[in-house]
């Protein structure tokens, strides 16, 4: 999945769901985040954040 397919996934639960599109950011960021956690086992915190014109991924994990 690229950042444009992920803005138009954004997009289209926003219309369905009649979500304000940051709240569906920000869900994704936290679930990204907690899965990054799991994954890694030893991260003591991870945090994700989105473009919200691009829909480019950025984490960062602290240990």
């Amino acid at each position: 999945m690229n950042g444009a397919d992920l803005i138009r996934i954004v997009d289209a639960i926003r219309r369905e769901k009649n979500i304000d599109a940051e709240v569906v950011f920000q869900g994704i960021e936290t679930a990204l985040a907690s899965a990054a956690k799991k994954h890694f086992g030893t991260v003591d915190e991870a945090v994700v954040s989105i473009d919200r014109e691009t829909g480019v991924i950025h984490a960062t994990l602290n240990a």
